[in-house]
């Protein structure tokens, strides 16, 4: 047997003691698993606020670990490799968007947040010299999401002035880390002057503003200027401010909406400066996911 994290009826993490897996095809491998990582997705889930849950599931959707047993078609190399899991589960054929099948591991399959997962071998990658175990097994989720908002949705380049927003999420501090090592000039808003001096320090970025102050859009105005691209995962209110930030042309990738819809949305400025709102959601397997 083997404890796991599952999401029970009542929305509730709890560690429950369950069979241990097994391979169940001929490309799938068996996964002693070393570490895992938290994502918001998981606090949603135990507010029912996510899509697709079922209870009894595993969660969690970043870890890494030891691959002990393989399928009959797996190449025998792979076994005792440290490995990293991808967590995309049918992206489809279309590199610019999921298909309607696309899911996302640790629910409504079997997640990270166990002692064994049983995966395809397609889902697995080799653990990437410069990162220590803890460092890799927190690196999927978030980093594919912000590699795509980023690199692929926002199409940055190096010396535009990019504004990430709620810089204590993981997503974000993800962004703002990319950014700059690419050459970008980057901005970042937070609730917090810690969060804000923190990643100052830690990620040779420009400087930040707090969006709890009111009309916080013009201070930073006042110190940056505009913005090439606005990179978000928060939405609520604060979408009509970059309606007011962005440049002529610019972009605002949006990835998330942990503040909600928003009251007033920024349609003037939109078609007006030629400004583009894009979706973006995770990462494709072959555009986002190598290293």
């Amino acid at each position: 047997t083997m404890q796991a994290v599952v999401l029970n009826d009542n929305l509730e993490a709890t560690l429950k003691q369950l069979d241990l897996p097994t391979v169940n095809g001929p490309s799938t491998v068996l996964v002693r698993l070393s570490h895992a990582a938290l994502n918001r997705r998981d606090y949603w889930m135990t507010k029912g606020q996510y899509p697709m849950i079922i209870p009894d599931t595993i969660i969690g959707s970043d870890g890494c670990g030891i691959v002990v047993d393989i399928g009959e078609e797996v190449d025998q190399s792979w076994l005792n490799k440290s490995i990293i899991i991808n967590p995309n589960i049918n992206w489809g054929n279309d590199e610019h968007h999921t298909s309607y099948e696309y899911t996302i591991l640790g629910m409504p399959v079997d997640g990270t947040l166990a002692e064994y997962i049983v995966t395809d071998v397609n889902r697995i990658h080799e653990v990437p010299s410069h990162l220590t175990l803890e460092e890799a097994s927190a690196l999927p989720l978030a980093g594919l999401t912000a590699y795509r908002a980023l690199f692929v949705k926002g199409g940055f380049k190096p010396g535009q002035r990019v504004l990430v927003t709620g810089i204590g999420s993981g997503v974000a501090q993800y962004v703002a880390q990319f950014a700059s090592a690419a050459g970008g000039e980057v901005w970042v808003t937070s609730s917090s002057d810690k969060k804000i001096e923190n990643t100052i320090l830690r990620h040779n970025i420009e400087g930040g503003v707090k969006y709890t102050q009111n009309k916080w859009w013009k201070e930073l105005s006042k110190r940056a200027g505009q913005f090439d691209l606005i990179v978000d995962g928060a939405g609520g209110d604060s979408i009509d401010a970059f309606g007011k930030i962005g440049k002529l042309g610019s972009k605002i990738v949006s990835y998330g909406a942990t503040r909600g819809p928003p009251k007033v949305f920024p349609i003037y400025n939109i078609f007006l400066k030629q400004m583009e709102l894009i979706g973006s959601t995770m990462g494709s397997d072959v555009y986002d996911f190598f290293f």
